[in-house]
């Protein structure tokens, strides 16, 4: 299993889906989405290319991929030999450019 090391932008990203999910719904349902992201990423620790390859931002130091979590969630990462890193926490809706300008 590889270990699991977050950007700065995907930690922000996470904590503003679970404030979201408090204010809107309730702890109870933030708390089943921290589970649900959590499996998932245990997934990927295991599975680093289960995701699929984001072609647009992709370049010849890491191949991108996502992972969807849920309807519209999704984990943006690449994997190393040692690590699995979470670029980005995304919504599925977001523009391909956007997305780009937010892990450079």
């Amino acid at each position: 299993m590889l270990k699991v090391k977050w950007t700065e932008t995907a930690k922000s990203s996470f904590k503003e889906i679970i404030a979201y999910c408090i204010l809107f719904f309730s702890e109870d349902t933030s708390r089943k989405v921290l589970q649900k992201y959590e499996k998932e990423i245990m997934l990927l620790a295991t599975n680093p290319l289960i995701g699929k390859e984001e072609l647009n931002i992709s370049d010849k130091k890491h191949i991108y991929r996502s992972f969807p979590v849920n309807r519209r969630g999704r984990i943006i990462y690449y994997a190393d030999e040692t690590t699995l890193h979470i670029v980005d926490i995304g919504d599925m809706r977001m523009d391909k450019e956007f997305l780009e300008n937010r892990i450079r």
